[in-house]
């Protein structure tokens, strides 16, 4: 019943990581979904983690109004849960590198290159992000595995596997080079941002000047034209007043803006 439970709340967990994204820059969002699937793929198998894969990524199909983010992270827990149950690799950062390698880069030119037809840098943009996106969370669901009591809290202390010295290596080191990588980029690229955000709000100043002008003299001409239109009425004889009425309507079918 407790591992039940952990399968459910972890891929909630994982919905809400997508949900609640870091955005980066220029559109491109950091997710955390896939960290809770990569959690169900080494505690699960790759059955319930390629369907908590599906749901958890889901939710991009809202944020980006696509489906096919869906179908590389969906199949990019299946390539790691079929390749972890072969145990010919037990760690599964290296196999979500081979994935990106072989399989997700790949497939992200495919679908956002020549289905999408979106442009050579947003593609090589986006091959990038995923794949780095996708190989930092499964670094964290490694050490999160690895590390903390994960396996008894869930009742799962049976398949507790032993971890390499090696492996420790191989993780901390990891760690410490995507981490701040991580951390660097994502304040380069809000202060990128906002040096952008400034230039263009700049730009939309300078350019509502002269239409804030124009628009002004616009209105005070029409408006003038109509003052004395109402002054020449005002001393229309009654016996006239028909007569400059059809006047007034010719003069506004020649020009609607009056």
């Amino acid at each position: 019943m407790t591992s039940k439970f952990g399968l459910i709340l972890l891929i909630i967990l994982g919905y809400l990581g997508n949900y609640f994204k870091l955005p980066l820059f220029f559109g491109v969002d950091f997710l955390f979904g896939s960290i809770a699937v990569f959690i169900i793929v080494e505690l699960y198998g790759a059955i319930w983690g390629t369907i908590a894969a599906l749901i958890v990524s889901s939710h991009t199909y809202f944020l980006w109004h696509h489906p096919y983010a869906i179908i590389t992270f969906t199949l990019e827990a299946m390539f790691v849960g079929i390749m972890l149950k072969r145990r010919r690799l037990q760690n599964i950062v290296l196999l979500n590198g081979i994935y990106w390698l072989v399989m997700g880069m790949p497939l992200a030119v495919l679908l956002y290159g020549l289905v999408l037809n979106v442009g050579t840098t947003q593609t090589v943009l986006i091959m990038m992000k995923q794949s780095i996106n996708g190989f930092l969370n499964a670094l964290i669901a490694n050490l999160i595995v690895s590390y903390l009591p994960i396996r008894q809290l869930l009742k799962l202390s049976q398949s507790y596997k032993r971890i390499s010295f090696q492996q420790t290596i191989f993780n901390l080191l990891i760690a410490f080079i995507l981490l701040p990588a991580l951390i660097l980029t994502i304040f380069n690229g809000q202060h990128i941002l906002t040096i952008v955000e400034k230039d263009i709000q700049k730009e939309l100043n300078a350019a509502t000047i002269p239409l804030v002008n124009n628009l002004k003299f616009w209105y005070q001409k029409h408006l003038y034209a109509v003052e004395e239109l109402a002054k020449i009425a005002a001393q229309v004889p009654d016996n006239e007043v028909f007569t400059f009425q059809q006047s007034t309507l010719v003069m506004k079918k020649a020009f609607s803006s009056f």
